[in-house]
């Protein structure tokens, strides 16, 4: 469900203040400026000077990209790739390139043009993995950018605080003040705790989750041996199995597919090498398919 996360922070931040309001806390005594300026403010500074200002300008594209992610339909994509698979045996690897245009997913549709244009298979696998990695370095940074601002975020409150309680070190003379000065620097603790665990942590564990999913299934069109292993991974339990043939290697490199609610093979497909037994399932990868011309 796309819509996960802001359906996510929107409950967090109405329970708390929910229960606020039942406590009997003036909402408006949370709406401390000088506390928000000194965590935004630190924050954003920290992690300039972590991060660099490029990766804080794209902070605006990284948070709709957790708020909005696009999660892959890896069963979709088995099926539409073992289609091109056995069209391409059938008919020839020059009968895919009117479908071409029609994909939506830019790495399948780069890597079936490739094909199409005759690259070397070895060479289109070798493009296609180094595409991967950099998209994984990418969005690793993303991440990164997002659990480093989650981890600043309760310290920068615990200095606002701490310049709270000076001003309160300041008023002793006056003790009918101290209440509300000593409230109000525990409002920079309460916005650093609550940023970091509402805005900032949540994003980096999103872009992380979405990206291993995305990462997975451009494996699985390459047919990478870690393909298994990353959507295993993602799912948190087997999703992937190996199938062999009678030579002992693994049939178009990985096996079944399978969507974790169903029981029934999404696909059936007629393995690359017929000498080989049938198989249900069958990934069959783009550089395979490069081959089969």
């Amino acid at each position: 469900m796309k819509a996960s996360t802001p359906i996510g922070i929107v409950v967090c931040i109405v329970g708390i203040l929910a229960g606020a309001t039942i406590e009997g806390t003036p909402l408006g005594g949370l709406l401390n400026v000088p506390a928000i300026l000194i965590i935004f403010g630190g924050i954003a500074g920290v992690s300039i000077a972590t991060s660099g200002m490029e990766v804080m300008k794209l902070m605006p594209t990284l948070y709709k990209k957790a708020m909005t992610p696009e999660f892959p339909d890896i069963p979709a994509t088995v099926r539409q790739l073992v289609g091109y698979a056995e069209k391409a045996r059938k008919e020839g690897l020059l009968a895919l390139e009117a479908q071409v245009k029609d994909i939506d997913d830019p790495f399948l549709k780069r890597g079936l043009q490739m094909g199409i244009d005759g690259t070397d298979p070895e060479e289109l696998r070798a493009v296609l993995e180094g595409e991967i990695s950099a998209k994984k370095a990418e969005d690793k940074v993303a991440a990164k950018f997002f659990t480093a601002m989650g981890g600043y975020a309760p310290t920068v409150g615990i200095i606002g605080t701490v310049v709270g309680l000076i001003h309160v070190l300041e008023n002793l003379s006056d003790p009918a003040s101290l209440g509300p000065l000593i409230a109000g620097a525990f409002v920079a603790t309460l916005w650093g705790v609550l940023s970091a665990n509402i805005f900032w942590l949540p994003m980096g564990a999103k872009i992380t989750r979405i990206s291993d999913l995305q990462a997975a299934q451009m494996e699985l069109l390459v047919g990478s041996e870690q393909c298994r292993k990353a959507l295993d991974d993602s799912f948190q339990r087997p999703v992937l199995s190996s199938t062999k043939g009678s030579t002992g290697a693994p049939v178009s490199v990985m096996g079944l597919l399978l969507p974790l609610a169903v029981t029934e093979p999404v696909v059936k497909s007629t393995p690359v090498n017929s000498s080989l037994p049938s198989t249900k399932g069958v990934v069959v990868p783009l550089f395979r398919i490069s081959r089969l011309n």
